[in-house]
């Protein structure tokens, strides 16, 4: 493959990559390279092997096997420290999937100083930095674009506090592409475009978030893979989804008053697309937007209790093109919402990911206790109606129930506790029906998650002797039924 689309240059790579295996092969007969003794390095059938990449306080890359957890590489990165929140920011540049390339993981961290912002590049294989470089400023926001260079490397973005736009790899080519920012700076939301020809940006628009504290900001996860963008009822009408990749969540607390708000922003034009205020609630605030669903989970002041609200958001007229554009004409927007009694306070808040978002979406929920249950999105829905008729029981709608109750099979921790979990994270395999979620603090925990079981798998207990003996009897059959009929016409030739 090739990103300029020239077919001369395609084939070209593609005879570079066959030679390169063929050298390879024939070092490894005549004994002259390495080959790693583990054979789960190699890729599986069905993606379900991951490398993952972490990092502790002090600024120590570990990259762990999630097969068992065995440790790979590690590497200590000197001079650095994590940002203001806490935290450092990784993001995948390249995957293992363009050999020879080597996979990259760019990490941003501070200085230690905190005046300037340090950026690595590492092969996950071995840990080697492949690229380092200082700059002399404070990130403000990065992000990882869709945009791939020459050698498959998607285009990191960063924007630093003196208003200028790098990019890794370095003097890679925007495009024609637009591109925002949105930078939250105390309670002051901006958004920025940036400019391609002076790689600086210019403000678009601004607004100021009321409130005494931000509890939480989330925006949507750039690789959310949406299914179906509209939704059949029982009376075969049709809910029109509305899906805006760009949007973000904002949850502000207002102590005096004694009231949250949940803001929903459009982050290129600087729309509000939701507001909604919650009295007499308190943080933790954990927010979580995927699709079209918004889910936040809240303490109830009043009536002594946390709880978990979803808010779905539907067109009110058909979209007129298939793709999503917020510079386009103003969309005229409906929501539903509905709130249940949440059994236990909060952690972290995820939901699962697949490759094609196919199967149903299950909400993750990391109890304080150590303990990870996994709710299905259908428990979270705004329209489970109290009595429902017949066309609900069609379209699949449970009964609304106030509170969310979570057997102990749902929970994918089954006995075990896990101490101070930090966040989640999920990804997606070569399976439709699996995905992997990974938890961290404390603990480490890798998992797979099936929220509609193994539908594209054979089970375990699968009798393979008992299909191979049918497949062999129908063979034979065939065979002797053909020597049957052949004589049967040539007997009734002859007659």
């Amino acid at each position: 493959r090739s990103t300029s689309g020239n077919p001369f240059t395609a084939w070209v790579d593609r005879i570079r990559s066959q030679f390169l295996d063929l050298n390879k092969m024939i070092n490894i007969y005549f004994g002259t390279a390495h080959v790693d003794a583990s054979p789960d390095m190699e890729r599986d059938s069905f993606n379900l092997n991951k490398l993952i990449v972490t990092m502790t306080t002090v600024g120590k890359v570990h990259v762990l096997h999630s097969k068992g957890g065995r440790l790979v590489c590690s590497r200590l990165l000197s001079g650095v420290k994590p940002f203001d929140t806490g935290k450092y920011q990784m993001h995948v540049t390249r995957t293992s999937s363009h050999y020879p390339l080597s996979a990259n993981v760019a990490i941003l961290a501070s200085s230690l100083d905190g005046s300037n912002t340090v950026l690595t590049v590492i092969n996950p294989l071995d840990c080697s930095i492949e690229y380092r470089h200082q700059f002399p400023s404070k990130l403000m926001q990065a992000q990882l674009t869709p945009i791939e260079d020459e050698d498959y490397s998607k285009i990191l973005l960063l924007l630093t506090e003196d208003k200028k736009v790098h990019t890794f790899p370095p003097h890679s080519s925007l495009a024609s592409v637009p591109l925002f920012f949105t930078v939250l700076n105390g309670q002051t939301l901006t958004g920025y475009k940036v400019v391609e020809a002076s790689s600086t940006v210019e403000e678009t628009w601004s607004t100021y978030v009321r409130g005494d504290s931000v509890l939480s900001v989330v925006s949507k996860d750039q690789n959310d893979a949406v299914y179906s963008q509209g939704r059949a009822l029982g009376d075969r009408s049709v809910l029109h989804k509305y899906i805006n990749p760009n949007v973000m969540a904002v949850a502000v607390e207002s102590t005096d008053k004694g009231h949250v708000d949940i803001l929903v922003y459009d982050m290129v034009t600087g729309e509000q697309v939701y507001f909604s205020r919650h009295k007499q609630y308190s943080g933790p605030a954990h927010v979580l937007l995927s699709e079209n669903w918004l889910v936040y989970h809240l303490w109830n002041s009043k009536l002594r209790r946390y709880e978990v609200t979803v808010v779905e958001f539907y067109l009110d007229t058909p979209p007129k093109a298939s793709e999503f554009s917020s510079l386009a004409s103003q969309y005229k927007i409906s929501t539903l919402q509905q709130s249940y009694i949440s059994i236990s306070p909060l952690n972290s808040l995820e939901t699962t990911t697949t490759l094609r978002s196919i199967t149903n979406r299950a909400i993750l929920f990391a109890e304080t206790g150590g303990r990870i249950a996994v709710i299905p999105k259908a428990l979270l829905d705004p329209r489970r109606p109290a009595k429902p008729t017949a066309a609900d029981k069609m379209e699949g709608l449970l009964p609304y129930t106030p509170q969310i109750v979570v057997p102990p099979i749902s929970y994918l921790t089954f006995n075990k506790t896990l101490m101070d979990i930090r966040g989640m994270t999920t990804g997606v395999t070569g399976l439709e029906s699996t995905s992997i979620l990974f938890s961290y603090g404390t603990d480490l925990f890798f998992t797979r998650v099936t929220p509609a079981k193994t539908f594209d798998m054979l089970n375990e207990d699968f009798d393979y002797n008992f299909i191979g003996l049918v497949l062999v009897a129908l063979c034979l059959a065939t065979i002797f039924t053909h020597a049957m009929a052949d004589n049967k016409a040539l007997n009734k030739k002859w007659k």
